[in-house]
Order: C-alpha cells, then sequence, then structure tokens
C-alpha cells in the first residue's frame, strides 16, 4: 500500500516545489511594484512553446505572442485570489491590436478548446498601462468582473486534466521594430496577486478603477437609454405624422380620383351631341320635376 501511494506523494510534491509560488525570476529580475512573498508566476520560468513578433499591414499591425504551458497548480492558486495582476513590460499601444490573453487545452500539443467558451480572447485592460506598467482582466459587462477570476479553473466550461497553455497577444507600436531583447523582457510577463512598493497607493487605484469602471458603465448605460428613447420617440412621432399626412393626402387624392372618373364617364357621347352626362341631367330634372311643382301647389293651398 506504501509503495502504491509514495510515487503519487512525490509526484505531487515535485510538481509543488518546482512551481513555487515564491520564486523569483530565473533571471534574477524582480519587478518593485510586486510583492513576491505571494504567488507570482513568470512565464520565462516554464516551457515556451511559441515566441514570436508580428508584422504585418505594411507595418502597421505590429503584435507579439507568446505561449506558455502553465501547470495546474498555478491556476488552482490563482483561483484562490480575487485579484490577479499581470505584468506588462514589453506592450506600445497599437489602434490595429487588441490586448489579450487565451487559456487553452491541449492534448498531443494540439489546440483543443479554450477553457471558456464564451471569451475565447480574455481582454486585458489598456486603459491601466497608460498608468501602471501591469494590467488586469476586463470583462466589462461579459462577467461580473469583481467576482469572476478566469484564473480559477471552477469557472471555466471544463476542467479536464489536460496541458494548459496560456498565451498573450501583446500590441506593439506601428511602424517601430522592436529592440533585440524584446523576447526577454515578453519573458518577463508575470501573473501575480500582490502588490509590493507603494501597495496602498496600487490598492487604491485599482479599487477607485473598478468602482469608477461600473459606475461610468452604468451611467453610461442608462444615459444611453435615456437618450435612445428620447430620439427614438422624436423619430417614432415625426414618422407617424408623416406617415399620416401622407394617408390623409392619399384619401383626398383618391377621392378626387373618383369625381375624375365620374367626369370623364358623364363625357362619353352615345349619339352625336348626346352624352351620358346629358342623359343622367334629364332624368334627373324629370324626377325632381314633379316633385318640385307638388311642394310648390300644396304651399300655395295652403
Amino acid at each position: 500500500m506504501i509503495r502504491k501511494i509514495l510515487p503519487i506523494l512525490l509526484t505531487s510534491l515535485v510538481g509543488f516545489s518546482s512551481n513555487n509560488f515564491t520564486h523569483t525570476p530565473n533571471n534574477g529580475y524582480g519587478f518593485p511594484y510586486i510583492d513576491y512573498e505571494y504567488p507570482a508566476y513568470r512565464l520565462g520560468d516554464y516551457e515556451i512553446t511559441e515566441l514570436t513578433h508580428i508584422n504585418a499591414g505594411g507595418g502597421q499591425i505590429r503584435f507579439n505572442r507568446i505561449e506558455t504551458i502553465i501547470p495546474r497548480v498555478v491556476f488552482d492558486t490563482l483561483g484562490q485570489y480575487e485579484n490577479v495582476f499581470i505584468s506588462m513590460p514589453f506592450y506600445g499601444y497599437n489602434s490595429a491590436v487588441d490586448l489579450y490573453m487565451r487559456i487553452d487545452h491541449f492534448i498531443d500539443g494540439e489546440l483543443d478548446y479554450p477553457v471558456i467558451y464564451d471569451i475565447e480572447n480574455i481582454p486585458l485592460s489598456m486603459t491601466m498601462l497608460k498608468v501602471f506598467p501591469y494590467t488586469m482582466v476586463e470583462l466589462l459587462n461579459v462577467y461580473d468582473a469583481n467576482n469572476f477570476n478566469v484564473f480559477n479553473p471552477n469557472n471555466w466550461d471544463s476542467n479536464y486534466q489536460t496541458e494548459l497553455r496560456i498565451t498573450f497577444v501583446v500590441p506593439y507600436t506601428a511602424h517601430t521594430n522592436p529592440p533585440s531583447d524584446y523576447a526577454e523582457q515578453l519573458k518577463n510577463i508575470t501573473l501575480f496577486t500582490r502588490l509590493g512598493e507603494n501597495a496602498d497607493y496600487f490598492d487604491g487605484y485599482e479599487s477607485g478603477y473598478v468602482d469608477g469602471k461600473t459606475d461610468g458603465y452604468n451611467d453610461g448605460y442608462r444615459d444611453g437609454k435615456e437618450v435612445g428613447y428620447n430620439d427614438g420617440y422624436t423619430a417614432g412621432d415625426l414618422d407617424g405624422y408623416n406617415r399620416g399626412i401622407n394617408d390623409d393626402f392619399n384619401a383626398y387624392s383618391y377621392l378626387f380620383g373618383m369625381f375624375g372618373a365620374f367626369s370623364g364617364l358623364f363625357a362619353v357621347e352615345l349619339l352625336p351631341g348626346l352624352t351620358i352626362g346629358g342623359i343622367a341631367i334629364l332624368v334627373l330634372s324629370l324626377t325632381l320635376l314633379p316633385f318640385l311643382i307638388g311642394l310648390f301647389t300644396k304651399g300655395g293651398k295652403k
């Protein structure tokens, strides 16, 4: 029994020790804003399967892509934290490229499917990178970003025991060649859970950022809905008025058309100098004449 359990126990211990979350990067480089006493995982500490710089569209489209095999214990650990930060040491704004990451299942080295079907490309905040050298997942209204941790396997659509890879697509400044050490810089992308230097300020900023984003979204949605309703009402009222005018005009046109048709009919000649209209007037006159005579005669007797 002990012989059966021992290999499993040793494998677990080796797996955990090789992914010790308090390690420092392989090259001895550490970011001052990361507290390495808490879980922190640098991509360069794991097996990198892809690291490329993409140049397309005549230099307008430029970005870097790094794909890394990440042990499951990393996600199990990150899933226990409310906030997961991502250092982004090699980033340049590019309007043609979005900043995002992927977490995918791989089988025999081949892509199988993303861990979250609805958000295959998980967006990262580029707004934060205007101020800080790190960012966070930015889900906006897809999920409740304050309560949904994409790194937590319990939130995944599937959690099979397959190989897991994390990929980052990092925009780079258009029409600009990357430095020669760009690959090493990309390896320093780090997933971490605790801010170090000036942590109080960063915590305050992060809380303010999340609250401001939520309030801003809600205000924008509410105002947009109100403006949309008012614009829709105005457009609908105008459209209804125009349709009413057109329908009313069409009704008059129909009546005038009927009178025109009768006029044309009365003008038809049955014999030279004798029209349908003339016959109709003669018949009408013969019908009304006795009535009028009787009316006046009775009036005279009185």
